[in-house]
């Protein structure tokens, strides 16, 4: 697999902000604009994956959606 790297690691929480393996980058949760109005909070969680994704000379054109997993998962397949 490669080298694997934590970044906007915080140790007290066990969590980094985006690991990267080999050729495959992994991001956690994305926030921004807390307590802003909903549009302020998606568009700042947008801002947040570009500034991490830019740690590894990666953009939001390289992002492939992921699969959810668990019960949550179910709710999003009934919808389609």
């Amino acid at each position: 697999m490669g080298k694997i790297e934590r970044y906007e690691v915080h140790e007290e929480w066990n969590h980094s902000g985006l690991v990267k393996a080999g050729d495959y980058c992994f991001l956690s949760y994305c926030v921004g604009n807390i307590g802003g109005t909903i549009e302020e909070q998606i568009n700042g969680a947008f801002d947040n994956m570009e500034e991490r994704l830019a740690m590894v000379w990666l953009t939001l054109e390289n992002v492939v959606p992921g699969i959810p997993v668990g019960k949550e998962s179910r709710k999003i397949h009934q919808l389609r």
